[in-house]
């Protein structure tokens, strides 16, 4: 796959990273692409303790240096070591450790590290602290400039049925929609879902805009799911439901953390609520 090259996977050393680990060999296995690590980490109670103020990147403190250093390396290790143990020699890339918070620095990291695809685990909790800050996936979704894909697991990276939620408006997650298209060249049935929430629109109006739809993006083959509901969530659970995808490619739009907390993101409620690998794209909404 030529527009994918370099795959960028976050760890935290959790099982749902590791998973995305998993995940990501796969995909470089079948589009020949690198696979990249990276860790954001902030200093150990340990440089805290000695440096309660200045615990700080950057800092010119030697002793606070030189732990900071210390630190960069172990967990830089662990990154090579889990990266030996889990991806095939030739699709490795590079590992690295970031003394920061990843909602902080994110998004300056992808500016200065090429990354054309993001594949990350699951680890959205439901705790209160992540519900009003929202979870790291939906973070990455409104800083990435390139698709991410959220895996659940990498036992069944297999896909036979992709859907593609769309609402028929004109910005078109072109990425996203080549890696679907590179899955059904694998042999996955691509359904187009469109759920009707007014009474404009008729079925087979929509139908006849999806079509025009997939024309523009290169499509041939696939199926057609439409289904009315005063909700668009609800129309999306249904869908899902009916066609059982091992994927749902959903756009997402930058919108502000006000936004988010109080409308919330239907991306992140497919990424929360269904078992099911979701890859998302940000579009330009303006």
């Amino acid at each position: 796959m030529d527009s994918i090259k370099n795959v960028l996977v976050p760890i935290d050393f959790s099982k749902d990273s590791n998973a995305a680990l998993s995940a990501a060999n796969n995909f470089a296995q079948m589009s020949n692409s690198k696979v990249h690590l990276v860790n954001f980490f902030f200093p150990s109670d340990n440089v805290k303790q000695k440096h309660p103020k200045k615990a700080v990147l950057g800092n010119e403190d030697e002793i606070y240096q030189r732990q900071l250093d210390e630190e960069y390396q172990k967990i830089l290790d662990e990154l090579k070591s889990l990266a030996e143990k889990t991806l095939d020699p030739e699709l490795k890339g590079k590992a690295f450790a970031v003394a920061a918070e990843i909602s902080e620095s994110f998004e300056r990291f992808l500016e200065e590290v090429k990354i054309d695809f993001i594949i990350a685990g699951d680890e959205s909790s439901k705790g209160l602290l992540e519900f009003f800050e929202g979870s790291r996936s939906e973070n990455m979704l409104q800083d990435a400039d390139v698709p991410v894909m959220v895996v659940e697991d990498s036992d069944d990276f297999v896909f036979d049925d992709i859907m593609i939620a769309t609402d028929l408006s004109l910005e078109i997650p072109v990425t996203s929609l080549g890696i679907c298209k590179f899955f059904q060249s694998n042999g996955a049935t691509v359904h187009f879902v469109n759920v009707i929430t007014t009474d404009v629109d008729t079925k087979k109006e929509v139908k006849g805009k999806i079509e025009q739809l997939a024309e523009n993006a290169g499509f041939e083959e696939y199926e057609i799911f439409i289904t009315r509901s005063e909700k668009e969530v609800d129309g999306i659970r249904e869908a899902i439901k009916e066609i059982s995808p091992d994927l749902v490619l959903m756009k997402t739009y930058e919108k502000s953390r006000v936004w988010r907390l109080i409308f919330g993101s239907l991306t992140e409620k497919v990424i929360r609520d269904w078992d099911v690998h979701v890859l998302a794209e940000k579009v330009d909404n303006h």
